[in-house]
């Protein structure tokens, strides 16, 4: 359901609940724009394009929220 998927990606990420909630959420936002410009011809990418922005998106996003706790 709408909690698991969150739950099971938080422990994926190795981030408490709340925060993988915060990010599953904001990923599948992110992923969502970039398929409807994609899909509008308003952006070109390929898949491997696609994962890598992904990928940077995550690791800034994941980032971003250790140096927040250790502040």
């Amino acid at each position: 359901g709408n909690e698991e998927k969150p739950r099971t990606f938080s422990e994926m990420i190795g981030v408490q609940p709340e925060r993988g909630k915060e990010i599953f959420l904001d990923l599948f936002l992110c992923t969502h724009g970039m398929a409807v410009l994609t899909a509008t011809g308003k952006l070109s990418l390929d898949s491997c394009d696609a994962e890598k922005m992904l990928m940077n998106f995550l690791s800034a996003y994941i980032n971003q929220g250790s140096k927040k706790a250790g502040a």
